[in-house]
């Protein structure tokens, strides 16, 4: 027995299984079809006997629905075109509107045939189409002036983040020091508590008039201290005597005077420090950033073009 005539009742076999799957599975399909057309034929029948209520009875039933999903496209159209009609001389306006709506919804540029429909039916076809084009229109519209505000919001957003990064590298470039001050260094004369505070101009009055005070001072102390001695005081004439008498009186009057006076500064100075003290102050200086927050922040900015606003980088 020759390789050939075994295979052959083999590949028959497929051939015909194959043949019996199609036509399992494609007959109903043509059978259902069938009978769906000859439903529309019975209903467009009852229409245009004007029997339209009937008409608009079987239609229902064959469109089952908004959306029929077994009806093939072309007899799902003629469907809802007739039972618009049906119900229009049903007088149920309202519906023939939605299955108008229903029908250009699946084919927008479906046109009704003047010979089979009159001019009362086509208008409000017409006037459904109009309808629903001025929706998709204004959808759309909708739809782009929302994104025209998402855009803009987003461009908002990012402007304020980047101004916002700006700022706190700014901030991250400098660093506050807050020195805390101290009593004993405002009781200290010369003007110090004044600096200590802030009060600059007054601690340099202080600490120039202060300082002249107590040179003067100690400049007088030296003068008199370099007068004749009792043991040599003696020895001079009775006109020199009374010459070193009256400097000596004058260097001890002068020296009383200038200490006096640098007491008083003294001690009002170190009253201002204290009745004015400023626990502390702070200041800013600047401070290095770490590499990896060197990188400039990023410029953000708004570009008008055609149709809206762009993010210019």
């Amino acid at each position: 027995m020759s390789t050939r005539a075994v295979r052959a009742p083999a590949f028959g076999a497929r051939v015909r299984t194959l043949v019996l799957a199609l036509v399992v599975g494609v007959w109903p399909v043509m059978t259902a079809q069938a009978d769906d057309l000859a439903d529309l034929e019975t209903a467009r029948a009852l229409y245009d006997a004007q029997r339209y209520a009937e008409a608009t009875e079987r239609l229902e039933r064959l469109l089952d629905g908004d959306a029929p999903q077994r009806l093939n496209r072309a007899i799902a159209l003629e469907a809802r075109k007739y039972l618009a009609a049906a119900y229009l001389f049903t007088e149920r306006g309202s519906d023939a509107e939605r299955q108008f709506a229903l029908l250009l919804a699946v084919d927008p540029e479906y046109q009704l045939d003047p010979a089979l429909f009159p001019g009362e039916i086509r208008a409000v076809f017409a006037a459904v189409r109009v309808r629903l084009v001025r929706e998709e229109r204004e959808r759309a519209d909708r739809v782009e002036r929302l994104e025209t505000e998402r855009r803009a919001a987003e461009a908002a957003r990012l402007l304020a983040e980047s101004a916002r990064l700006a700022a706190l590298r700014e901030l991250a470039l400098q660093e506050t020091v807050v020195e805390q001050h101290s009593r004993w260094i405002a009781a200290i004369p010369f003007g110090l508590g004044q600096f200590q505070n802030g009060h600059d101009a007054l601690g340099t009055v202080l600490a120039v008039s202060e300082g002249l005070l107590a040179g003067a001072s100690i400049t007088l102390k030296i003068l008199h201290d370099a007068l004749p001695t009792p043991s040599t005081f003696a020895l001079l004439t009775p006109a020199d005597q009374a010459a070193v008498t009256n400097l000596e009186l004058g260097y001890r009057a002068a020296n009383l005077v200038t200490v006096g006076l640098l007491v008083v500064l003294m001690v009002a100075g170190v009253a201002d420090a204290q009745l004015r003290f400023v626990p502390s102050t702070s200041r800013t200086r600047p401070r290095t950033l770490p590499p990896e927050l060197r990188e400039e922040a990023p410029t953000v900015s708004l570009e008008p073009v055609a149709g809206g606003l762009r993010l210019q980088f």
